[in-house]
């Protein structure tokens, strides 16, 4: 019996041996898979640190765009709005100066006096002058 104890002693080993080669195999070949997905985790982590910069400085140079589009606007609309005011301030000038013209009948609004009106005043005038 001590024949086929050892025997079976040395099969068990054998197959433990060879269970040992197996696992260890697949050991290594299971940490060589996680240390290349590692790695590729650890490119991709640096990329899209890259690509996060990269964003963050296009966001910031949007950001920067917006502020100064929106001041130009500002800008934009002041000077509008200006104008516009020294249109109606100049429109409100010009209408008291015709009006003061008008009250006053000076210039071009000056009343008018009849054909036949003049030529009397005209005539009476140079009799007047003549005596």
């Amino acid at each position: 019996m001590t024949l086929e104890m050892e025997s079976w002693l040395n099969d068990r080993r054998d197959h433990l041996r060879a269970l040992h080669r197996h696992w260890n195999e697949r050991l290594r070949s299971d940490l060589a898979q996680a240390d290349s997905a590692l790695a590729e985790a650890a490119a991709a982590r640096v990329a899209d640190g890259v690509r996060r910069t990269d964003t963050e400085r296009r966001l910031k140079q949007a950001k920067e765009f917006v502020r100064s589009e929106k001041e130009r606007r500002e800008q934009e609309r002041r000077k509008r709005e200006r104008f516009e005011l020294e249109v109606r301030t100049a429109v409100r000038i010009q209408a008291w100066w015709r009006m003061t013209m008008v009250r006053q009948g000076l210039g071009p609004f000056r009343k008018k006096v009849p054909h036949k009106q003049k030529q009397q005043q005209s005539g009476k005038k140079k009799a007047s002058t003549i005596r």
